[in-house]
């Protein structure tokens, strides 16, 4: 259940990386540290904040930085969890998290182990039920959309002041290349315009472009089929 809002959530918004003149020097990408889990939740929250469901969830600025990453951290102990997540190497400036291919289910085990249980109590109950419906839509569009095995990118961010360097795109490297090999596909959704564009740009194709009725939110699902590889 908890699983459905990193769909949208954690898929932050990414529009034209600048060129490669104007980018940053290709950085180390490198598995994240357990150690590192509280930081990268940090990093997550600044990159959200402005996100339409986290926008949705609680409309007021103050109440919302004040959340900061206190459901956040649950994401991304579960993407350690029950698939990988990867960052920069030294500083941490972004993450990708995914989950490992198998045919989208999730594990009730592993969202309690995670903290995933508590998110209702620690963003409130009135914030719960305005994002209850969105939940809802994204898991029937994530059934709907793909039922083989796939790579299921679950969180991607950068921190605010470094956007838009390539940094977003580095972080997908090492899944995309191995999905490829293994000619596995890769699955996605975002609820930010922008993001769509830079998704193409690796290879995802746009599935489902729909409003969810309760809240208005955009949601847009995009799925990418391997390069090359042996096939599924």
């Amino acid at each position: 259940m908890f699983t459905a809002i990193l769909l949208v959530e954690m898929t932050g918004r990414f529009p034209r990386e600048k060129s490669i003149m104007e980018a940053r020097p290709s950085r180390s990408i490198v598995p994240l540290p357990v150690s590192q889990i509280g930081q990268a939740s940090d990093l997550i929250a600044r990159a959200f904040f402005d996100d339409p469901i986290d926008v949705y969830m609680e409309p007021d600025e103050q109440v919302r930085a004040r959340m900061g990453r206190r459901h956040l951290e649950a994401f991304v102990r579960y993407c350690h969890l029950a698939g990988e997540v990867w960052t920069t190497e030294g500083s941490i400036e972004g993450i990708a998290g995914w989950l490992r291919p198998r045919s989208g289910e999730v594990s009730p085990k592993l969202e309690v182990q995670a903290g995933m249980d508590a998110i209702p109590s620690l963003i409130g109950t009135e914030q719960w039920e305005r994002i209850a419906a969105i939940v809802d839509c994204l898991e029937t569009l994530h059934e709907q959309d793909i039922q083989m095995p796939h790579w299921y990118l679950m969180l991607l961010g950068t921190e605010p002041n470094v956007q838009c360097r390539g940094i977003g795109s580095q972080l997908l490297q090492p899944v995309l290349t191995r999905a490829d090999a293994e000619g596995i596909p890769c699955y996605a959704q975002t609820s930010n315009l922008r993001n769509v564009p830079f998704y193409s740009k690796h290879g995802f194709e746009l599935l489902v472009e729909v409003d969810e009725p309760e809240s208005g939110v955009r949601i847009w699902t995009m799925l990418r089929e391997p390069r090359g590889g042996k096939t599924s």
